[in-house]
């Protein structure tokens, strides 16, 4: 069989888990039961303790209304006592025959056989499933507590279109999931490159959640199903995957607990800690700008800073934007603190610091207004006694027109140094280019963008562009599968610059090199320019299609949906103000 394991830690010594990937035959309960049946035997005897198979598994996905195979749970009497015999809880997609219409839904039987948990997707997708089902109503994003031979487990359930969406697996991991479950039946395509290698990772790190995720192979009438199912760790890092392709293979690998895969970060913690200052509340609300040809000129500079330089760091600056705006790009962006350098000994970062009227920062000023070109530069800001992770945004015009402070302050070197921003008093404002398009645009910095909340914020208040200053250390790429999914989920451009090459050596700091890896993303989750780990100091200069993604964003509403289930009252769990 076709599987191989990327992660396996000594910690990882909780229990085993399983995913089955095959094709499904549509229509046709009974050959599928069968295939189910074999599939827990050998996952038991392999020393799982759960097994998922894919959605609509026992139906068959992609088949005529007419020809949806409904029964209720409680009748799938195969699948109880096979899980009975064998000791092992299962779990399976199929077509549920509701009092009220048909449902996409996930049934769970324990070891015992008995059925102990049932959930109905919520989010719908497309016109065939929406034609044929109905949504899961309010309320059915909630934990169940699961029979294993070795345990109760308390786990949630999405299914497919559900996990592209950061509210359900928050909202479940809130209610204190140890294990999130992902039957899936995703084609081959845009998002068939991107769910299971990039949204399926960024869903367990940024929750600290293990996910089983079971997709459908082949094809059926009109598609072909992508397979490369998973068991993905708390972490983000696969367990175990299996490939595109494999004639119907089982994945069996050892799952590690939830809390203490956290490490360093507990994602969860730390967004109830800014929930609690503020922030990630009820956020205003906005349409992006309609759009029909316009395009902008953007880049970010990726290269190294000099650490407490101010006078070398600016200069850099001024060079960059000169030679920017003779080569015809209207914004540039610079990585997280790149005026004093990340890699700033504390008391040195003090003296260094700047005032929001610094005649350096003037001088960025006018350098902007001089090329006509909008400037996002990082430094170190002076307030009072405290001092912030600060971006200042300078127009074309040269006009000091956004600051935003860093608000998820990353490791112990940070918080010791930096206070967290406040809660922001604009989220996204209009930023106008030389050529007179007003770029609807918001920023974060680093460590945010690990959190769905602050992207989503700015994408619901109606912004087509975010600024991401980063200084991400060579060992860490977390950000580096994060940042598409954010892309993606919200619709946004991306400006992602980091700092790059080997770090100074700050008691208090952990970094040997900066990752690189900057980049440009469009709003499907593409790369338009991306840069490797080192590249001696590079502009990447992209075309900005601004109206150029309706199609994606049709086929993906993610927003419109979003905003339809959370006046329906889905995300209640998040918070009462809560709509990330």
């Amino acid at each position: 069989k076709q599987y191989f394991f990327f992660e396996r830690t000594a910690a990882m010594a909780g229990y085993c888990a399983a995913v089955w990937q095959g094709p499904a035959v549509p229509g046709d309960l009974q050959q599928n039961l069968r295939v189910l049946v074999s599939a827990v035997r050998q996952a038991s005897l392999r020393g799982a303790e759960i097994v998922l198979f894919p959605e609509l598994f026992l139906c068959g996905y992609d088949v005529s209304a007419d020809s949806v195979v409904a029964v209720k749970a409680r009748a799938l009497t195969e699948v109880s006592q096979a899980a009975r015999e064998n000791k092992i809880a299962v779990a399976v997609g199929y077509g549920e025959e509701g009092d009220d219409g048909l449902y996409n839904s996930c049934a769970v039987w324990g070891c015992t056989g008995e059925l102990e948990a049932n959930y109905r997707k919520v989010n719908l997708w497309g016109a065939w499933e929406k034609g044929i089902f109905l949504p899961g109503a309010p309320g059915s994003l909630q934990c169940f507590s699961v029979t294993l031979p070795s345990r109760r487990l308390r786990l949630g359930i999405m299914i497919c279109f559900d996990v592209e969406f950061p509210e359900p697996a928050r909202c479940l991991a809130l209610q204190g999931a140890e294990l999130l479950l992902v039957p899936t039946a995703l084609a081959a395509g845009e998002m068939g490159a991107q769910t299971p290698f990039q949204v399926m990772p960024t869903r367990a790190q940024e929750n600290g959640v293990p996910i089983l995720y079971s997709n459908l192979e082949g094809p059926t009438a009109s598609l072909f199903f992508c397979g490369s199912s998973a068991i993905v760790g708390p972490h983000g890092g696969d367990i175990a995957r299996a490939g595109r392709v494999t004639g119907g293979a089982l994945v069996v690998a050892p799952v590690g607990e939830p809390g203490p895969q956290r490490g360093l970060v507990d994602y969860l913690e730390e967004r109830r800690a800014r929930a609690r200052e503020g922030h990630y509340g009820a956020g205003p609300l906005g349409a992006k700008p309609a759009r029909q040809d316009e395009e902008v000129t953007a880049a970010v500079w990726q290269g190294a800073s000099r650490p407490g330089d101010l006078e070398a760091n600016v200069a850099v600056v001024e060079a960059v934007l000169q030679r920017a705006g003779a080569s015809g790009v209207e914004l540039v962006v610079f990585p997280e603190l790149f005026l004093c350098g990340y890699d700033c000994e504390p008391r040195r970062l003090r003296e260094v610091a700047l005032t929001l009227d610094s005649a350096l920062l003037g001088r960025i000023g006018k350098c902007a207004a001089a090329t006509g070109t909008c400037a996002a530069v990082s430094f170190a800001e002076q307030r009072g006694p405290l001092l912030f992770n600060t971006v200042a945004v300078w127009d074309s015009r040269g006009e000091l027109v956004h600051t935003y402070r860093k608000v998820n302050l990353w490791g112990p070197w940070e918080r010791s140094v930096f206070e967290p921003g406040p809660v922001p008093e604009v989220v996204c404002f209009d930023l106008l280019t030389r050529s007179g398009v007003a770029v609807r645009t918001g920023v974060l910095v680093c460590f945010d963008i690990e959190f769905p909340e602050g992207a989503r914020q700015i994408a619901q208040a109606g912004a087509e562009l975010l600024l991401l200053p980063t200084a991400l250390d060579l060992p860490d790429k977390n950000d580096h599968r994060v940042v598409p999914s954010r892309a993606v989920e919200n619709h946004l451009f991306i400006l992602y610059a980091d700092l790059e090459g080997r770090a100074a050596q700050v008691p208090g700091q952990d970094l040997t090199s900066f990752a690189g890896g900057s980049r440009v993303l469009a709003p499907d989750g593409a790369d338009l320019q991306q840069a490797g780990e080192f590249t001696g100091g590079a502009l990447l200069v992209a075309r900005l299609r601004l109206g150029g993604y309706g199609v994606s964003e049709e086929r993906n509403p993610y927003l419109p949906d979003l905003r339809a289930k959370a006046a329906l009252g889905h995300y209640a769990a998040l918070g009462p103000d809560a709509r990330l």
